[in-house]
């Protein structure tokens, strides 16, 4: 490749060159435009270094950015850095959880990848001004809140089907529907408490049974 095209490969501007590699914007401008040649071995130093550049403007990190809201606007920003995608995902669903209910409804949690052409410093990895592909998402919407019927045992989990799977592993016999609610207090889905022994089809989707006493049936949506 020329200069020229191992500047666009780098995904460099040629005012960006000139910051990176210091000739100035005005020989770049004449060498690219073959109004003047550089020397050969210069030639090749500059598609050398632009290279070089290329494949760290790909490097990628990741990161996850708590906002904390204050009347819908942004009062505190939190970021922490991770060399892969799965230790992003894993510390942000962490930070969320470890949040009580009045943090989670004023905070946006997220988990992103940031490459290093995304940076206003190149050598920066904080001064990014946009994210790339966000991979996951905590806000208030996110809640789901899980209802015994009892006024014990009740939690909430960031995943419906997390509230789900755990609220069957707590099931326990007490004549109460197991509900689980969204944040903003509307029935999302419910297992319904029978009081009688399940017929065969029953049988076939019932989440658990308490003997004869009854058993409870499956999820159903709202």
């Amino acid at each position: 490749m020329n200069i020229k095209e191992s500047r666009k490969s780098a995904g460099l501007t040629q005012q960006r060159m000139s910051e990176r590699g210091k000739p100035p914007k005005r020989t770049i401008e004449d060498w690219e435009a073959g109004r003047s040649n550089p020397p050969a071995y210069v030639e090749n130093l500059v598609v050398a270094e632009l290279e070089r550049i290329g494949e760290k403007m790909n490097e990628v990190k990741y990161l996850v950015m708590n906002e904390s809201l204050d009347h819908g606007e942004v009062r505190n920003i939190d970021i922490e850095m991770f060399e892969t995608l799965d230790e992003a995902n894993v510390e942000a669903e962490k930070v969320w959880d470890h949040m009580n209910g009045y943090d989670k409804k004023r905070s946006h949690v997220y988990a992103f990848d940031i490459k290093r052409s995304d940076l206003d410093d190149f050598d920066d990895w904080m001064s990014f001004t946009a994210g790339g592909y966000m991979d996951n998402r905590f806000d208030s919407d996110s809640i789901y809140r899980v209802d015994f019927g009892t006024g014990a045992g009740n939690f909430e989990s960031s995943d419906l089907q997390d509230a789900m799977q755990r609220a069957e592993k707590n099931m326990s016999y007490t004549g109460e529907d197991v509900k689980i609610f969204d944040w903003k207090g509307n029935l999302v889905v419910i297992s319904k408490w029978n009081s009688t022994d399940p017929d065969d089809e029953e049988k076939e989707t019932m989440i658990c049974q308490f003997g004869s006493e009854g058993f409870y049936g499956e999820w159903y949506e709202i």
